[in-house]
């Protein structure tokens, strides 16, 4: 306890008094249960795996675009028309990648960018990290927007990759192309 000590005399202040601490603005913005920003949580990160792994796929078929673009550039006589093949489908997924994560050289570039379906799942799942109230009906909506978004390039990637491309690397085959990347194991034709 504390006390006051005025010409040798001392005297006490009082005791311990009791209080309680009250949150700013807890009555405004309720506590959620916790259960429920973990599931928003895990459907957001489920987006964002689909995202990254979509990446990889779409990053390894432009590589490989490009060793066919050049084979198909020094070999003379293979048909030009695969190139423009190849390039077209080039084109679309760079346009898909640009989608998915948006394009750098464009911010370096001081243009304006749409929002990528990776920074609407980032926002979402950031946002949920830094406060105790919850998903908010903003990121709820990010994520609803990332996740349309998703499912459209997704489409769009499987027409890409597993029709188009895949039409390509045949033709390849068809025409003894020298061998590239994601093409199946050579053979000799007897």
């Amino acid at each position: 306890s504390a006390s006051s000590i005025v010409d040798d005399v001392e005297t006490e202040l009082g005791g311990p008094e009791p209080f309680e601490v009250v949150a700013i603005g807890a009555a405004s913005v309720p506590r959620v249960d916790r259960e429920e920003t973990l599931a928003f949580q895990m459907e957001a990160g489920e987006l964002q795996r689909a995202v990254v792994g979509s990446m990889r796929k779409l990053n390894a078929v432009l590589e490989q675009l490009g060793e066919i673009e050049k084979v198909v550039a020094n070999t003379r006589d293979l048909d030009p028309a695969l190139r423009e093949q190849a390039r077209r489908i080039e084109l679309g997924l760079l346009d898909a990648k640009d989608r998915l994560v948006g394009d750098e050289t464009r911010s370096s570039r001081s243009q304006t960018t749409p929002v990528s379906v990776m920074g609407r799942v980032g926002l979402a799942l950031s946002g949920t990290l830094r406060q105790t109230h919850g998903p908010t009906q903003t990121l709820r909506e990010q994520y609803r927007i990332g996740l349309e978004q998703y499912e459209t390039i997704r489409a769009e990637l499987v027409d890409l990759i597993e029709v188009d491309y895949q039409s390509l690397l045949d033709a390849l085959d068809a025409a003894n192309a020298p061998w590239t990347s994601g093409r199946g194991l050579p053979s000799i034709d007897r």
